[in-house]
């Protein structure tokens, strides 16, 4: 588990390079819903991208759940700079990589 993370959680992501989609599924001990916001550094670097509650993370992008129970990107602080609308049920998605304001995370394997 990286440093970062937070027992009893997981998100899972990889590239796909067949079909140039990001693929996420979050698992968590109780319902994900309204409120929810999963913070993501994309390349692993603390000390770039935005500093969740002025000091951790690095952060490069956010998915927030709102009340409709949708996931959306934002870059930036908690829900600054919105990015794009993802819809899933469960929260898993396939995101097609031009949606995306950057080259491909390096998340490893």
């Amino acid at each position: 588990m990286p440093v970062n993370g937070v027992s009893g959680y997981a998100l899972y992501a990889t590239y796909d390079p067949n079909t140039a989609d990001y693929l996420f599924a979050v698992r968590a001990p109780v319902a994900i819903g309204a409120t929810t916001t999963l913070w993501l550094n994309t390349d692993q670097n603390p000390a770039t991208g935005y500093q969740v509650s002025g000091f951790a993370g690095g952060a490069e992008f956010n998915i927030n759940i709102f009340g409709d129970g949708q996931p959306y990107l934002y870059t930036g602080a908690d829900g600054q700079i919105f990015t794009f609308g993802l819809s899933a049920t469960p929260i898993m998605r396939a995101t097609p990589l031009w949606k995306w304001p950057c080259p491909p995370p390096n998340w490893g394997d």
